[in-house]
């Protein structure tokens, strides 16, 4: 155990980290953040909340780099700890590898978020020589015709497994995650199969939202509440771990949206803008204008000053622990933070009723047959 947390127990670890989280809160610092390094990606998902790529010569120019890295500096300094780094796809920068670099190089626990297609033997040496906290890669299926299908790139996928073979190969470790989606759920059990194959951990989402820009199209894909629960606690070990997780949780209240968005945690996007979050474009702050640190006082002061909305049927349910919750989410889909959205609501539901061991399935029953094509 690390100087920092003297625990010898779970329980002990818990009530230190939970502590922890308090003072941090408190004493307004910044410990985690995500940064956009560039709006660009050079595939064209289905659901991808930020648009289509035919709009990508719409989108702004990125960053300098010594702009970027400054901004690292500052970020570390004012006390950030954990950094993610994403996109669009953040290896479509030719200057990826120099600041990666830098944000290790100052001490932070840094994640990457990527599609894998642009994995050179360079980016994995570059990753084998400073491990970061992780490589999260987004795989939409185990065959080509599946996970092209979804990107709508033929040969994404080789390219794809091509990145995620040199990646399994460096000191980084690797996640290997999916969008559960109509297209891609009959091969959730294989995608499961391959990162375990690789020593991966696996996860999976099956929040699938309107575009930033309003379009409900991708909403389109989602898989019924009731087969996305199935699917998840379909594992032994994931049913047993929420069920933990509900017993020793069960009562304690979450209040407002339940995150450090804005409070501990912040997001930068790709023209140096800074929100509470990805999907929180207001309250808003240039970095740019006088530095990161002021930029995040005054949107910290712009959160502590209004309560994150929430819907009012949120405040005191005790499916909020196990829920999905996110009231940026919740507005995209239904137009307020405020009204919940009915789909995250009944897998909650059906959650907490598996998790009690009322489940809605049979005990033998394996996950649902759903075809390959729309």
């Amino acid at each position: 155990m690390s100087a920092l947390c003297p625990a010898t127990d779970t329980d002990t670890l818990v009530r230190f980290l939970d502590s922890f989280g308090h003072r941090v809160a408190e004493k307004g610092v910044p410990l985690s953040g995500s940064v956009e390094l560039t709006a660009r990606c050079h595939l064209a998902c289905v659901h991808c909340y930020g648009g289509d790529r035919a709009t990508a010569a719409e989108k702004p120019s990125d960053l300098e780099t010594t702009v970027l890295c400054e901004l690292f500096s500052q970020m570390a300094a004012a006390g950030c700890l954990f950094l993610l780094l994403t996109g669009g796809e953040p290896l479509v920068r030719k200057d990826f590898a120099a600041l990666y670099r830098h944000a290790a190089s100052l001490g932070m626990k840094v994640t990457v978020f990527t599609n894998a297609t642009l994995v050179t033997r360079r980016v994995a040496d570059l990753f084998s020589a400073f491990p970061p906290q992780a490589v999260e890669v987004t795989l939409y299926g185990t065959t080509p015709e599946v996970h092209d299908a979804v990107t709508r790139t033929p040969g994404s996928h080789q390219r794809a497994m091509e990145g995620v073979r040199l990646l399994s190969r460096t000191r980084a470790p690797l996640v290997i995650k999916t969008i559960l989606m109509r297209q891609n759920a009959h091969q959730f059990h294989e995608l499961e199969g391959l990162a375990a194959g690789l020593g991966a951990r696996f996860r999976f989402d099956p929040a699938v939202f309107p575009r930033l820009s309003g379009d409900p199209k991708p909403m389109e894909f989602r898989v019924p509440a009731a087969e996305a629960v199935e699917y998840d606690l379909s594992s032994g070990k994931r049913l047993a771990q929420w069920r933990d997780y509900w017993e020793k949780n069960k009562g304690r209240v979450v209040s407002g949206a339940g995150c450090g968005a804005g409070r501990t945690s912040f997001h930068l996007d790709a023209q140096g803008r800074l929100s509470p979050c990805l999907m929180m474009e207001r309250p808003r702050e240039d970095a740019l204008k006088d530095g990161f640190a002021p930029a995040w006082r005054r949107l910290r002061n712009q959160v502590q000053n209004q309560a994150l909305a929430e819907p009012e049927a949120c405040a005191d349910c005790e499916k909020k622990l196990i829920c999905d919750f996110c009231p940026p989410f919740f507005a995209l889909e239904t137009g307020s933070p405020r009204k919940v959205s009915a789909y995250v609501c009944e897998i909650a539901d059906i959650r907490l009723r598996m998790i009690r061991g009322q489940r809605r399935f049979h005990e033998k029953q394996g996950p649902a047959k759903i075809p390959a094509a729309l």
